[in-house]
């Protein structure tokens, strides 16, 4: 027997060319058999990728462009409501004043006028055209507005950390609030992971409490993404539009009620 190094075996690329050859000397030899992709599956073709992406890109988009009409209708879009005055009574009406000011503007209320009386603030402003224009706005004015990040029962952040808030859309298309942290808050996010990587920062706006925030993600430009699991596409964007109302603007410095709410006059 040989002991002699067996010849060394072309590359696959030159045996494939040596078979073609070899069909084409001999009409009666079977044609090469064509190349089977991964899993045995054809290639797909351009248009079949195209036609197999289309639902998830309508998709996406009907529901950005849906979220995106209700945020309008509801913050930041043109008033086309009624006029209404609207009294608050609360025991610091001049410190409140510039907060009212600013939660009206962030609605979107058209000409909004808030003025201090004895008991308390009187707003008139137009509406934004919603049907509950009445009972909804005024109630989200009155609210107190406060912030807090616990974990454990530890305070980790509150109001005095927030600079800011904006509505988002996630990658699937539904809405979100993202608040922006002051250094010292975005410290404080960051310290909280270190220690307990596998909890959650509980967050409560008022008596709203939105999904604890897993500790083991990333601050989403040095900002919290708040967002809520529960409703429809049109139910998630007002939250998220009132969560930013409130969170985009500073709390209340003491309680305010709902005094009445009427027709402006004239």
């Amino acid at each position: 027997m040989s002991t002699a190094d067996p010849p060394e075996r072309p590359p696959l690329s030159l045996i494939r060319a040596d078979d073609a050859a070899d069909a084409a000397k001999d009409p009666e030899a079977a044609p090469p058999a064509p190349a089977v992709p991964p899993l045995g599956l054809p290639p797909r073709s351009e248009a079949l990728r195209r036609f197999m992406v289309a639902p998830i890109v309508v998709a996406s988009a009907l529901a950005l462009a849906t979220g995106l009409l209700v945020f309008l209708a509801w913050r930041g879009g043109t008033a086309a409501g009624p006029r209404l005055t609207v009294r608050f009574t609360t025991a610091c009406p001049a410190a409140a004043q510039p907060v009212l000011a600013a939660r009206a503007d962030a609605i979107g209320l058209g000409d909004p006028i808030v003025e201090v009386e004895p008991d308390g603030l009187k707003l008139t402003a137009t509406m934004p055209g919603l049907a509950d224009d009445a009972v909804a706005v005024p109630a989200l004015l009155a609210r107190p507005g406060k912030f807090s990040g616990t974990a454990g029962g530890e305070l980790i952040v509150d109001s005095s950390h927030l600079t800011g808030a904006q509505i988002r859309l996630d990658e699937s298309g539904m809405p979100y609030t993202w608040v922006g942290l002051s250094p010292a808050g975005a410290a404080a996010v960051r310290g909280l992971a270190t220690a307990d990587p596998e909890g959650a920062l509980e967050m409560a706006l008022d008596d709203d409490r939105p999904t604890p925030r897993p500790n083991d993600i990333e601050l989403e430009d040095e900002g919290l993404r708040i967002i809520t699991e529960a409703g429809v596409t049109e139910q998630r964007m007002r939250t998220a539009a009132d969560r930013a109302i409130l969170l985009g603007t500073a709390p209340l410095p003491c309680p305010m009620q709902v005094a009445g709410t009427a027709p402006a006059e004239g």
